[in-house]
């Protein structure tokens, strides 16, 4: 890196698994940055191998992963590393596209309940707790509120650990190492 910025001219060619490559990605990046309309490389899916390789090959880590991150799909080793390297973790779909809402046989409700908030709430406040990073979608209007009234409330360390508990082998989305973005 020069100057926090990747230096093109030690940028070896790396093709990614959507047929990129590291240099078309990083030099994109860095004429958008060039143009004042960037400060910052975030990535998508990216495993700890793939923030490895792209730190051994441009110098750089990437600002943000975002990554599928829900109470039932926890990817801790992904978060513990971008943690360890300071990376900030994106939850995308981060209630499992609503699955999570009923998870663990009531479990997140039950907390819902003794809060007197929504289980939405509950699980978005677990991800604030955990610094991530959480961009809910919503198209109505009652909810929106809602997801952005977090901070009256917040969850006990027994709370945490039961929705730790919850973490288990099933994404709600794809699978980046297989999926085909074409």
């Amino acid at each position: 890196m020069t100057n926090g910025r990747i230096n093109p001219a030690n940028v070896p060619d790396i093709a990614l698994r959507d047929g990129h490559s590291i240099p078309q990605v990083g030099l994109g990046v860095l004429r958008i940055d060039d143009e004042g309309l960037a400060r910052t490389l975030g990535v998508c899916n990216f495993m700890p191998a793939d923030l490895k390789r792209l730190h051994e090959e441009t110098g750089a880590w990437p600002a943000v992963n975002q990554i599928e991150l829900h109470p039932t799909w926890q990817q801790r080793e992904v978060v513990a590393f971008c943690k360890e390297h300071g990376i900030a973790v994106e939850a995308y779909s981060p209630m499992a596209r609503g699955a999570d809402l009923n998870a663990g046989d009531g479990t997140i409700e039950k907390i819902a309940a003794a809060h007197e908030v929504s289980p939405a709430q509950v699980i978005l406040r677990w991800h604030i707790e955990n610094g991530t990073i959480i961009i809910p979608k919503s198209v109505h209007a009652a909810r929106q509120k809602e997801n952005l009234d977090l901070f009256g409330f917040e969850l006990t360390a027994e709370e945490h650990a039961a929705i730790d508990a919850l973490d288990g082998p099933t994404r709600a989305g794809h699978d980046p190492l297989t999926f085909t973005y074409a």
